[in-house]
């Protein structure tokens, strides 16, 4: 069996603080001159100049460009009434358009029935008319064939497509 030397807590204190002082406390916010490139160095001087021409980056500013890039739903809320569903005489469908506020150019939308705030007969309606989105435009479809026959409350997330 091989020999295992027994390393003491008194012996691994001096081990950690030997290692300690040989690496130091280091941290970019105490850079002080400049280590040239020539031996290792980036020839900054400062921490964000360090940081910049090693691609490192702090939280925050990894945390600003995610939110930059980060596409932003919002949620809006609207009641579509009786009155306001056509008929698309092609389809035989009754359909409510939203292309004039949320042209499909524009925005992705994800459209459903305000559960929160919808009355028993409208969820009931919401169900029964198969109501569905378009692929194509941003129009529920009541696909059913019948018009509704009362209001229905809509949430909707609003996506720019861009």
């Amino acid at each position: 069996m091989p020999n295992i030397p027994y390393l003491s807590d008194t012996g691994t204190q001096t081990l950690v603080s030997k290692v300690k002082a040989l690496i130091g406390n280091l941290s970019l916010t105490s850079i002080a001159g400049t280590l040239t490139v020539a031996k290792g160095g980036t020839g900054a001087t400062t921490e964000a100049n360090a940081r910049s021409n090693l691609s490192v980056y702090s939280k925050t500013e990894v945390d600003n460009k995610v939110a930059a890039k980060q596409t932003k739903v919002t949620k809006a809320t609207q009641t579509v009434t009786v009155s306001s569903w056509v008929l698309n005489s092609s389809t035989g469908f009754y359909e409510y358009s939203l292309q004039s506020t949320y042209p499909a150019a524009s925005y992705n939308l994800s459209v459903d029935l305000n559960w929160d705030t919808a009355s028993t007969a409208a969820a009931t309606e919401w169900v029964n008319l198969q109501v569905v989105g378009s692929n194509t435009t941003n129009k529920i479809v009541a696909r059913s064939g019948d018009q509704p026959t009362c209001d229905l409350p809509l949430v909707i997330y609003v996506e720019p497509s861009t």
